[in-house]
């Protein structure tokens, strides 16, 4: 049956690409994005800080908390909405827009915001959330 021989096919191309990006972050395992919460600083894997606004910050650390797992439009609209009254999808789509500029521009790499179709974005990194208060 044709159809058949084509879902094989598909299914393996699929199978091989979920596993291309992959190799390239086990060499970078150690190479990791902190964010950190108190001074509002992204700071990419080869070390350039990245100052990021309240909405930035908030909306990264979201996606960091969720370790990968897409977070929801829903979700993180109503996470940045306690700082405004309305938060529309044409907004969160501008805010992970600008902060993947900023985060390109200044660290010459692919910022690692994934918009997740049907779903959100997700922080597609290694990560950590840290916080530097003084003693």
């Amino acid at each position: 049956d044709k159809h058949t021989a084509l879902r094989e096919i598909a299914a393996a191309v699929h199978s091989l690409l979920r596993r291309l990006p992959q190799e390239p972050a086990l060499k970078e395992a150690n190479k990791a994005w902190v964010l950190d919460a108190v001074s509002w600083i992204l700071q990419a894997p080869e070390g350039q800080a990245i100052k990021l606004t309240a909405t930035e910050k908030t909306f990264v650390e979201t996606l960091m908390e969720n370790a990968g797992k897409p977070c929801s439009r829903d979700e993180l609209a109503s996470v940045l909405s306690r700082r405004q009254t309305t938060f529309e999808n044409r907004h969160l789509d501008a805010v992970a827009s600008r902060l993947r500029r900023k985060i390109s521009s200044l660290t010459n790499t692919e910022a690692p915001i994934r918009s997740v179709y049907g779903i959100g974005y997700s922080f597609s990194a290694n990560g950590t959330i840290g916080d530097r208060r003084p003693d």
